[in-house]
């Protein structure tokens, strides 16, 4: 997987994810999906990620795996939407998938109104735009990503 643009790229571009996870509120959010990709962090986003996960040092590549113990309304929809349409539409599978295979990012929800919380490509024209150049999204705002060499 080869990242078109970085994670902190997309979040800090309007056009892309800012409206996503923007504002102070999500800060712990973008700090610890920014961890898992294997970014550089900020001072204050290292600062963060040691106080939630008690690491002294982030990951320097992305991470297989990402848990996170969450309370209720703590954002998780919203985040992991964010992350699932980064990694489907913002990123580049052909050295993972075989010519015109089709990769698929599974984001579930327990019902369908947290579902509709999930589906950030139909609120976002440009990345409705950008995930319909490398990817499916079907009406619904599922994301398959495609594998166009």
């Amino acid at each position: 997987m080869t990242p078109k643009v970085t994670l902190c790229q997309a979040l800090e571009d309007p056009e892309l994810l800012g409206a996503a996870l923007a504002g102070p509120s999500w800060h712990a959010w973008r700090s610890l999906l920014l961890a898992a990709m294997g970014e550089p962090l900020e001072p204050d986003e290292l600062e963060t990620f040691k106080r939630l996960t008690g690491r002294s040092i982030p990951p320097s590549e992305h991470v297989d795996e990402l848990w996170c113990c969450v309370g209720r309304r703590g954002g998780k929809s919203r985040a992991m939407s964010t992350l699932a349409v980064y990694l489907a539409g913002l990123c580049d599978y052909s050295d993972k998938l075989a010519q015109g295979e089709r990769g698929v990012v599974l984001l579930l929800a327990p019902d369908m109104k947290q579902a509709n919380a999930a589906r950030l490509c139909r609120r976002h024209p440009r990345i409705h735009a950008v995930t319909k150049a490398t990817a499916h999204v079907s009406d619904s705002g599922d994301v398959d990503a495609l594998n166009r060499h």
